[in-house]
């Protein structure tokens, strides 16, 4: 049984959205290609290996002014806290993660924010995202750190991504975790 998955969640068509989980202490990625619907490659992963947790990189709930509740209709407390993009800039891709979570009530999902475990962890000067060339120095980082085996070559930050949101759920999982935000509006674990 597959404990959880972590998602880097990108635009549906531009084959940006990764997916890491571990099966008999190996992690696995399955990455989307371009033109190529995420949100099926999503979907028919969740299917096939059912896991109890979805720990997506993907605003899932709005701000509270949209619930009547306080004056800011762009960013929830969690995002001010983390200085994270507003869900409302990122519309399209909130409301696809939203759908998602809608499709599979019965799991448990968690927002997730990768810089945010990358920042708590004192590694942010190796997370340079701009350049594709740092990948392997910062995949070792990790592998050291968590003492991960990863059986396939991390060629994009996507697919770095999706290990760290699979760490964030491990970390949930372990309660070794902090929660960012308000409950009922966004809570992004880190």
């Amino acid at each position: 049984m597959i404990s959880h998955i972590g998602i880097d969640y990108g635009s549906k068509l531009a084959g940006t959205t990764c997916i890491c989980w571990s099966v008999d202490n190996q992690l696995m990625i399955k990455s989307s290609k371009k033109k190529q619907d995420a949100d099926t490659i999503i979907v028919d992963t969740i299917t096939q290996l059912n896991p109890q947790i979805v720990c997506i990189d993907c605003p899932m709930g709005l701000p509270s002014a949209y619930y009547g509740e306080v004056n800011d209709f762009f960013y929830r407390e969690c995002d001010k806290q983390l200085k994270a993009m507003s869900p409302m800039f990122l519309g399209g891709l909130t409301a696809r993660g939203m759908k998602l979570k809608h499709s599979f009530q019965h799991l448990e999902w968690l927002e997730v924010y990768p810089k945010a475990l990358v920042e708590s962890l004192a590694l942010i000067k190796h997370y340079q995202k701009k350049d594709l060339t740092k990948i392997k120095s910062f995949t070792r980082e990790l592998i050291s750190l968590f003492s991960l085996n990863i059986s396939v070559s991390i060629d994009s930050w996507h697919a770095v991504d999706s290990i760290l949101a699979w760490i964030s759920g491990t970390r949930f999982i372990s309660n070794e975790h902090t929660t960012i935000g308000r409950k009922g509006e966004g809570l992004i674990i880190v």
